[in-house]
């Protein structure tokens, strides 16, 4: 009898340390898988603060460019609007001339295609 009691135990301390071993190693195993994942989440938090300020910088470069080209396109305009004005004023001079009908066509052919580009 004495025997079996002590067999039992044996097995219950067995099965006790046997647990004990397991429930070590999953707790050790799941402490470096949190590792790696705050590791892996930490790389990717930086990689994103770098490509943001890469967006950003990017955005800042396109709208100084967008800005330059409107001024350019504005200053384009000023100068063919001038243009056109002292055009107007030759034909309005030269109205009484032969060659101020062929000038007036040739306008507005001219304006004409603008519009259909």
């Amino acid at each position: 009898m004495f025997m079996t009691n002590k067999l039992v135990i044996y097995a219950v301390v067995a099965t006790l340390l046997i647990g004990a071993m397991t429930t070590t190693y999953y707790v050790w195993k799941r402490g470096v898988e949190q590792a790696a994942l705050m590791e892996f989440n930490r790389l990717q938090l930086e990689q994103n603060a770098r490509d943001q300020a890469e967006f950003i910088r990017r955005q800042e470069e396109l709208a100084t460019q967008q800005r330059r080209a409107a001024r350019e396109l504005a200053e384009q305009n000023r100068r063919l609007q001038t243009r056109v004005e002292s055009i107007n004023q030759m034909i309005g001079q030269s109205e009484d001339s032969p060659a101020a009908e062929v000038i007036k066509r040739t306008i507005e052919r001219l304006r004409e295609e603008s519009v259909a580009r």
